[in-house]
């Protein structure tokens, strides 16, 4: 990447990142059943949200105690920084379990998960254009659309899985792209591709899916470049997948009593989070169209720049060197939304 583009990079991000920062939208079910865990953590060092669980009705009941339902990957990335904070409102002689304590850290939670990530996530698109052969400034376009133009920007200010997860893909989906870069680079790609999109499923479980076919990516990529290291990236993405899925096997453990028993399973009110596997259940027409063009967060309504997107898909698609990286991107959304 030319010094032009590394600028124009850092501005982006630095712009992104701060516009995300200056929002604070407080809570809801799902906000608050991923701060509940971090409160149940630092201040009774529990994993049961008992203490907590009329703040949100997305819980899971398990053996007469309550637990979030959701995945652990924010909560468990936010304990660091908010207990960080909840220090700071002590030295400034505010009670951090106090509603000013609870509003302070409850927006540190969100902006060091979902706003770091959304940036993150932009600055791989950007990353990507440029690698893929368009100007500063159409990767300047497309990333600026994607965490501006789009409901990125409205979960970059929320503690939800949502732009966590997306910034994880993001990263581990140009991790794989760069593959076929020189020896010692792709070691370390490779255990990104395993940690951000292993922390990916921590996060979100149906990140699965689109995992799985990023991770082929790699694989592919490698074997088409440098054939004989194809075995030890594969290993390395997998090693790197493993050491993520410890800390929600470790958590499934703890809390449920089994390694493999997700919140879900235990779901209080919802039967529908109980179906699927890990969550995630086919794409059907029906919900594709809610998805794209539903009067209820349909992403087209809401972000029509994204109408641009088949043309960017088309012009990967028609270079047999990026081909393969259109097809993972025109197929992980609808697994991961539908």
């Amino acid at each position: 990447m030319t010094r032009d583009a590394r600028r124009a990079g850092i501005v982006l991000g630095v712009a992104l990142f701060l516009s995300y920062a200056y929002f604070y939208q407080a809570g809801g079910w799902n906000q608050n059943s991923r701060f509940a865990l971090v409160r149940a953590v630092l201040e009774r060092h529990t994993l049961q949200i008992d203490a907590y669980q009329l703040h949100t009705g997305d819980r899971a009941l398990f053996e007469g105690h309550y637990y979030s339902d959701k995945a652990p990957g924010a909560s468990f990335l936010a304990l660091g920084p908010v207990w960080i904070a909840r220090g700071i409102s002590r030295a400034a002689g505010v009670d951090p379990e106090g509603f000013p304590g609870l509003a302070w850290t409850s927006y540190v939670a969100a902006v060091v998960t979902s706003g770091a990530f959304t940036t993150l996530a932009a600055l791989a698109v950007f990353w990507l254009s440029v690698r893929w052969g368009f100007s500063i400034a159409a990767a300047l376009f497309a990333a600026t659309a994607y965490g501006l133009a789009t409901p990125a920007w409205c979960y970059a200010t929320l503690f939800m899985g949502h732009g966590l997860t997306a910034g994880c893909l993001m990263i581990a989906f140009a991790a794989s792209v760069a593959l076929d870069g020189e020896h010692a680079h792709r070691s370390r790609l490779a255990w990104v591709v395993g940690l951000a999109g292993g922390w990916a499923v921590v996060s979100e479980f149906p990140a699965a899916v689109p995992m799985l076919l990023i991770s082929a990516l790699a694989a592919i990529t490698t074997f088409r470049s440098h054939r004989s290291d194809t075995g030890a990236v594969i290993g390395r993405i997998v090693a790197g997948g493993a050491i993520a899925s410890l800390f929600l096997l470790g958590y499934n453990a703890l809390a449920f009593g089994s390694p493999f028993h997700l919140g879900y399973a235990s779901e209080e009110g919802f039967e529908a989070m109980k179906q699927g596997f890990f969550g995630i259940g086919y794409p059907t027409p029906h919900a594709a169209y809610e998805v794209l063009f539903g009067a209820y967060r349909g992403l087209i309504p809401l972000a029509p720049v994204v109408l641009l997107a088949p043309i960017g898909l088309v012009w990967l698609a028609r270079r047999p060197a990026t081909r393969l990286d259109a097809l993972v991107a025109l197929l992980s959304p609808p697994f991961t939304s539908c």
